[in-house]
């Protein structure tokens, strides 16, 4: 098996049981260990909430648990589809090999999601 096929394999068993674990409700979801520890919500806070709410399609909802992940779901789909899928990259290579794509942007993403998690303790 080859290290792409395990990769999206491994994709695969994560979307199922996390999915699975949406679809089951609020109180089988997972708590953030951060959350549990600090009293403080981390950037991914809400999360899953988020993504529960979008599959019943409740979008402001989902904007409520989470709105820079929600707002940055599109890209970050696409930044997985990068991954997982180089053919897919190769053949679409406007899209998929923009600046939105490179390393630092990926790094400016992570500043953003730090400062996320910084603010929203602030003002709650």
């Amino acid at each position: 098996m080859s290290n792409r096929w395990l990769m999206l394999s491994a994709y695969f068993v994560i979307a199922v049981v996390f999915i699975a674990l949406i679809m089951l409700g609020e109180e089988y979801m997972l708590s953030c260990p951060f959350h549990r520890l600090t009293g403080f919500d981390c950037p991914l806070c809400g999360a899953q909430r988020m993504l529960n709410a979008l599959l019943r399609g409740e979008w402001g909802v989902a904007f409520e648990s989470n709105p820079l992940l929600m707002l940055s779901l599109p890209l970050l789909l696409l930044w997985c589809t990068r991954l997982a899928f180089p053919r897919f990259t190769q053949r679409h290579r406007g899209i998929m090999l923009s600046p939105l794509f490179t390393d630092r942007a990926l790094i400016v993403y992570l500043v953003i999601l730090l400062l996320w998690g910084v603010l929203r303790n602030l003002f709650n």
